[in-house]
Order: C-alpha cells, then sequence, then structure tokens
C-alpha cells in the first residue's frame, strides 16, 4: 500500500512579481508615514507536491526531503524565499 504526502510550498509574491513588489513597497512607505516601523509583505501558496511513497517516511527522510526541496528551488530562484508550508499526510481514499 503506498503512503501520499501533499507537501505545501509558498514564495515571497512580491520577489515573484514586480507589480506587487510595487504595490508593498507603497503600502510600507505609507504606513511608514503613519509612524509604523513594520514591514508588510505578501507570500502565496505557490504549489502542493505530491509525494507517494512505498511506507511512511521518518522525521529524518522529511527533513532531508525539505532540504533538498527548497535547496533546488532556492537555486533556481534566489529571491523567491520559498518556504515549505506543511508536509502532511494525504487523506486516504478508497474505492466504492
Amino acid at each position: 500500500m503506498s503512503v501520499e504526502y501533499i507537501i505545501a510550498v509558498s514564495v515571497d509574491l512580491g520577489a515573484m512579481l514586480p507589480g506587487v513588489a510595487r504595490m508593498t513597497k507603497s503600502i510600507n512607505d505609507a504606513m511608514l508615514d503613519f509612524g509604523f516601523h513594520e514591514e508588510m509583505t505578501i507570500r502565496s501558496q505557490l504549489f502542493d507536491m505530491r509525494l507517494t511513497v512505498e511506507r511512511e517516511i521518518t522525521k529524518a527522510e522529511q527533513a532531508e526531503f525539505e532540504r533538498h526541496v527548497l535547496s533546488t528551488l532556492r537555486e533556481s530562484h534566489p529571491d523567491w524565499a520559498p518556504r515549505i508550508e506543511s508536509f502532511t499526510l494525504a487523506p486516504v481514499t478508497t474505492n466504492p
């Protein structure tokens, strides 16, 4: 029996889309004018990955998989600041 995991990956949307970066800069500048020193960023869940394996993976294997995914994304798109938002077992479905 195979096991499926769903891995949700998000990125800094402003780093990915110049229009979003301009919008957040404008909002941050306006907030600074009002005395707010926080900096807003917008993240977006870019995609869900589905990992199918023959058995449940260990925490160490999960950590290694996450490191590999993030390393690959950072290598391709360093400004996107990718992040694993969740790494969960997919619901089990049964055929009627």
